[in-house]
């Protein structure tokens, strides 16, 4: 456990230092926060990039007056990879199944969703 907190908080310090006087956008913070290594309590995010995982002592120096925190209430974060596609063979079901030939042109693809879309 010793190990854990001192990993967290050299990495709090290190984000501190890579980003001297740059405030987070973001602060997740009362949550548990998984990351590969430990389970943490905070997190701060700045251009979309987190720049400290630790407990609330090593990230709330990056809090400023711009920051928005977010109080997990005790949630959890995950981290995760979103894929959002569709396979149009296969949507909708049954009688309501959109079904286009292989190769179809977008044209076709697009008359097809349009008449659908009507019902």
């Amino acid at each position: 456990m010793r190990a854990c907190c001192l990993v967290l908080l050299v990495v709090g310090t290190a984000a501190q230092t890579q980003f001297p006087n740059q405030n987070a956008d973001l602060i997740l913070e009362g949550g548990e926060i998984y990351t590969p290594s430990v389970w943490a309590e905070a997190m701060a995010i700045r251009d979309g990039v987190i720049v400290a995982v630790g407990d609330a002592a090593s990230v709330s120096p990056l809090r400023g007056a711009s920051s928005e925190v977010i109080d997990l209430a005790g949630a959890t974060v995950l981290p995760g990879l979103h894929d959002m596609h569709v396979h149009p063979q296969g949507g909708g079901g049954g009688d309501q199944q959109c079904q286009f030939p292989q190769g179809s042109s977008l044209e076709i693809v697009q008359t097809t969703l349009a008449a659908w879309s009507e019902i």
